[in-house]
């Protein structure tokens, strides 16, 4: 199962490797923390260890209330506090993990332990993308992505959103169509809350190759997030800056 962060109301996927936290622009998770060191602690991801470290911080780092001597394995539930700011890590199955589940379930004729919000569709669009066949991806899951956006219910709903997050990045990643970067904007504007910064980042690569994107909506998106920017925690003013970054490339 992998790991996520759970800083403030977000949960941020834990890769394998390194994933570094700091006040540094290039930290993976970038503090706006006077108390935060530019590099200041360091998650280690192998197989389904985690791993904790103090990269030689000035205020420490402390796992469950006490401070981290030498690099210590973590696990779900543990608390970590670096600087003021306090975050947790969560181990999750994955929304690809969840809905191939529920297809093997359901194709056993086995109630289904989790409902995912694309179920059967899902599984059937995730392997036309592993094929590289971004118009079947679309053909097939198209109008349950649109409905989910106009019926609202599944916005806030965070796995809703973020596997309808995924599955319209893909799409535009194959086919290169602006509608689905368009409606990857229209998703998380009507759920008002910033983007993964993994979907920018990707984002910052595919949007000069794909014409006709709406700066309207950009704009639209970007000034609501602005409105909101004291309840914004650090991470996310970071990711509004790399949106409002992106904005002036289109």
């Amino acid at each position: 199962m992998p790991f996520f962060l759970r800083f403030g109301q977000r949960d941020y996927p834990l890769p394998q490797g390194r994933f570094i936290i700091g006040r540094s622009e290039d930290a993976q998770l970038c503090l706006d923390d006077p108390l935060a060191s530019r590099h200041h602690a360091a998650l280690t991801i192998q197989g389904d260890t985690i791993t904790v470290e103090d990269l030689g911080s000035r205020n420490g780092v402390f796992l469950n209330r006490e401070r981290l001597g030498a690099r210590q394995t973590a696990k779900h539930g543990d608390l970590i506090q670096v600087g003021s700011q306090e975050m947790s890590i969560v181990q999750k199955r994955s929304a690809r993990a969840e809905t191939l589940a529920n297809f093997d379930e359901t194709s056993t004729g086995l109630e289904p332990t989790s409902l995912s919000p694309f179920g059967m569709l899902g599984a059937v669009a995730d392997k036309a993308l592993a094929l590289g066949h971004g118009e079947d991806a679309e053909r097939i899951l198209g109008r349950q992505l649109e409905q989910l956006l106009e019926r609202g219910d599944g916005v806030s709903d965070p796995v809703a959103l973020s596997q309808a997050a995924h599955y319209a990045l893909k799409i535009a990643t194959l086919t290169r169509k602006a509608k689905w970067i368009d409606y990857l904007v229209r998703l998380h504007l009507r759920a008002a809350v910033p983007m993964d910064l993994d979907v920018v980042n990707e984002l910052y690569s595919l949007c000069p190759k794909v014409p006709g994107l709406s700066r309207p909506l950009w704009r639209e998106y970007i000034t609501l997030l602005s409105a909101k920017l004291g309840s914004l925690g650090p991470s996310e003013r970071f990711v509004l800056g790399r949106l409002e970054g992106l904005e002036k490339q289109l």
